[in-house]
């Protein structure tokens, strides 16, 4: 009887040591991969050429390892001080946008082994060098105002470096320049100084155009006075004598009459 129960003891510890066995099993032969996501296998330290996509894909228990890289978008921002064409020091500020060309994940990972060591070794780098170069093609004044022109050249030397090692570049952005205090005090002066001469143009121009008003305002009256001399000298001086005894004449009779054939005025006042 203890034999029977013995024997029974043993079959029970084996069949769960072969069911854990199976459990380990199959649960080592899957993994999951999730949206946004693939997967590489490694088998015995060499790396499989098949891309898993996003789901439940399989692998050999045991001997394969899983790799999972994410190929979504992911961001990165990089502060760089470096000088300018007229040896001003600036210190740049951009951010990239980048993710992982989903077709070199396996040359990637065996260039950079681990994922976040992508940033570190690949990309730093190329974002140090492509500032350097862009920020020297310009003057310290020049990268503020064309500041599309610096990003296009800084995005161009990050595409033409990490487009090859798998990286997709998808936005560039700078974010900002800071330049020395001695150059932003000379940038103030010289604004202030565009400004104060903008201003002394203006007033120039206004007092051109009063002056020139002036002139256009004496040119009339002398005409009304040449256009009324012409009527004067038509018309005779005798007229023009009668109109001016007749804006005068505050309606009085004069207390002394002159004969009918008289050319005498009174002069009233």
């Amino acid at each position: 009887m203890k034999k029977t129960s013995m024997k029974g003891t043993i079959t029970l510890i084996f069949t769960g040591f072969i069911a854990i066995a199976l459990l380990l099993t199959f649960t080592g032969s899957i993994f999951t991969i999730e949206p946004g996501q693939v997967g590489i296998v490694k088998r015995l330290g060499n790396l499989d050429d098949n891309i898993r996509e996003s789901g439940v894909n399989f692998k050999l228990p045991f001997i394969d390892t899983a790799i999972k890289m994410d190929i979504r978008n992911r961001k990165i921002e990089w502060e760089s001080q470096s000088a300018s064409q007229d040896l001003q020091i600036v210190t740049s500020t951009i951010a990239i946008n980048y993710s992982i060309d989903r077709n070199s994940v396996i040359e990637l990972y065996s260039t950079v082994w681990r994922e976040y060591d992508i940033e570190n070794v690949l990309i730093r780098p190329v974002i140090e060098e492509s500032i350097k170069s862009a920020t020297a093609k310009f003057n310290a004044s020049d990268l503020i105002t064309k500041r599309d022109e610096v990003r296009e050249s800084i995005t161009l030397k990050l595409e033409s470096k990490l487009t090859q090692r798998g990286l997709i570049i998808n936005d560039v952005n700078i974010t900002n320049f800071k330049f020395s205090a001695e150059f932003d005090r000379a940038i103030e002066q010289k604004v202030k100084a565009e400004q104060e001469a903008l201003k002394a143009e203006k007033d120039l121009e206004r007092v051109k155009f009063e002056a020139q008003q002036q002139i256009e305002s004496s040119k009339a009256e002398a005409e009304k006075i040449r256009i009324q001399a012409e009527a004067i000298t038509k018309q005779g001086w005798a007229e023009y004598v009668k109109l001016q005894w007749i804006q005068k004449w505050d309606g009085k009779l004069p207390s002394t009459m002159l004969s009918e054939g008289s050319n005498m005025l009174i002069n009233l006042k």
